[in-house]
């Protein structure tokens, strides 16, 4: 598996059909997607992994030819970036 094609981030922010659209909740994905993107491609890959596709951590470790250790650490990394990202959208 190519590390660089693991992650894909959607742009579309159309509302889905039948539902109301709520800006404040576009917003949040938008500033979600670009928090996102802004991490390291390892991080980013490693979400994906887990949280998208639901893989273990001996899963990730393998599909990115990492130690088992150095996923626990990228995830830790990646959702701490994310959380500080997302305090400043917020504010």
């Amino acid at each position: 598996m190519n590390a660089r094609s693991v992650a894909t981030i959607r742009d579309d922010l159309a509302p889905r059909p039948g539902f109301a659209h709520d800006w404040s909740d576009v917003l949040e994905r938008a500033g979600v997607r670009e928090a996102v993107r802004q991490l390291p491609q390892r991080q980013r890959d490693a979400l994906f992994l887990r949280y998208y596709l639901d893989f273990d951590y001996r899963a990730i470790a393998e599909a990115l030819d990492v130690e088992l250790g150095t996923i626990s650490a990228t995830l830790h990394a990646a959702r701490n970036s994310l959380m500080d990202a997302l305090q400043e959208v917020r504010r």
